[in-house]
């Protein structure tokens, strides 16, 4: 009940509005409700109404509020105004902003990764994930294969490097298998290569799989590796 009042309250009264929610015992409950109130009463609250309004709500709730204020932000930047999404981000926590970085950079990928890359290098490490430089990867190939393969072929070896590659190979596979086949081999964690490799042959063609088996009789696989990979059965 004590929501809906305050919620009814604070248009006219936001002082007493914010005092009767401050006074909430409970960190979670009461953050929660200041947060609906400074974001979510006024219909048309914009981002700098908020961080003026910042001021009357409580001194040891700013720092949550704000940090709320910056994710009520992103959206918007991530469809208009990406290099200032990208600050955005990566002044968020990285489990919260670790999704909206991926989505962010697959769009970007998509629409302009030429200017997209520079500004992924740039990000935290711990935003840095195997998830997101796979899949850079793997849209940019689909659009440019040269520049997309320069790239990966730029990055520092480690983790890393090898997932940009596996995303590239799943990218090439069903155009380009034998060139995806010789960059899935590249990978040098082995879990991973056989990882990349069994994807290549499951997403080639079915009239490249001729192919795809003369570049795998190519790679050197130990017995046990070759006997783990299965293929797509014959035409």
């Amino acid at each position: 009940m004590l929501p809906r009042i305050l919620t009814m309250l604070y248009p006219q009264d936001p002082v007493q509005a914010i005092s009767l929610a401050a006074a909430l015992p409970h960190a979670s409950e009461r953050r929660a409700l200041l947060a609906y109130l400074l974001l979510n009463v006024d219909s048309h609250l914009d981002i700098e109404a908020a961080y003026k309004k910042l001021a009357a709500f409580p001194s040891e709730d700013r720092e949550y509020l704000e940090g709320k204020i910056q994710r009520a932000i992103v959206p918007s930047l991530l469809a208009n105004h990406r290099e200032d999404a990208v600050k955005r981000l990566a002044a968020m926590p990285p489990e919260e902003a670790a999704p909206l970085t991926l989505e962010h950079f697959s769009s970007w990928a998509q629409t302009d990764p030429i200017r997209a890359a520079p500004h992924l290098a740039k990000l935290p490490e711990s935003l840095k994930t195997e998830a997101l430089y796979n899949n850079f990867a793997e849209i940019w190939v689909e659009g440019n294969v040269g520049m997309a393969s320069q790239w990966v072929k730029d990055l520092p070896d480690g983790k890393i490097k090898d997932a940009a590659i596996q995303g590239l190979a799943g990218g090439l596979a069903k155009n380009f298998p034998e060139e995806a086949m010789v960059w899935a081999a590249s990978v040098k964690e082995e879990a991973g290569r056989l990882s990349a490799i069994q994807n290549v042959i499951t997403r080639a063609a079915p009239e490249a799989q001729a192919t795809v088996m003369d570049s795998l009789n190519r790679l050197y696989l130990s017995p046990e590796a070759r006997a783990a990979l299965r293929f797509p059965p014959p035409p």
